[in-house]
């Protein structure tokens, strides 16, 4: 069994939607979103024929996600220490596909403004929706001018690795 490391296995591709589909498990659905936020999720597919076992997280798929972040001028940091800062601290950022599954990030500029918050969750049990079937979902509420930066460069980022990327449509509000 030869090793693999970075973008390429058969399953890795990304699916994104802005707004909610309904299916969304109600911690989700209850973060406030204000006027001029939205709600942006990306789906990293984790169903890999290729791999023994047949699913696996490619981290790979999420520093491709943090690279664009970074691009749109958006740092990822945990939440519980950016919601306390102090004279003198320093606020450390998360390293290139290390984030962890069932956290909140809060989405900061270089300058450490909040511009956003993230959750990383998945579904424990099956689920109907092919957007959420088999995923690692990153979650986020964001500032509406960052989208288009942050669509642009996944855009471009899953082109030229050739990792297929799908849009979902959605509506502005849970259902």
């Amino acid at each position: 069994m030869p090793l693999f490391k970075g973008v390429g296995l058969q399953g890795d591709r990304l699916a994104v939607r802005i707004g909610y589909e309904g299916t969304e498990p109600p911690q989700i659905v209850k973060r406030p979103v204000s006027p001029h936020e939205l709600r942006f999720a990306v789906a990293i597919n984790a169903g890999q024929p290729q791999v023994a076992g047949g699913y696996y997280f490619n981290r790979a798929l999420l520093g491709l996600l943090q690279d664009c972040l970074l691009e749109a001028g958006i740092h990822v940091v945990i939440d519980d220490i950016a919601a306390e800062p102090r004279a003198g601290a320093i606020l450390p950022e998360e390293e290139r596909g290390a984030l962890q599954l069932f956290e909140d990030y809060a989405l900061v500029t270089e300058s450490c403004e909040k511009v956003g918050r993230m959750t990383t969750w998945h579904f424990d049990v099956g689920v109907s929706s092919s957007f959420y079937s088999n995923a690692i979902i990153l979650d986020m509420i964001l500032a509406r001018d960052i989208l288009p930066r942050l669509r642009l460069c996944l855009t471009r980022r899953c082109a030229s690795l050739g990792v297929p990327l799908a849009e979902f449509p959605a509506s502005d509000h849970p259902v």
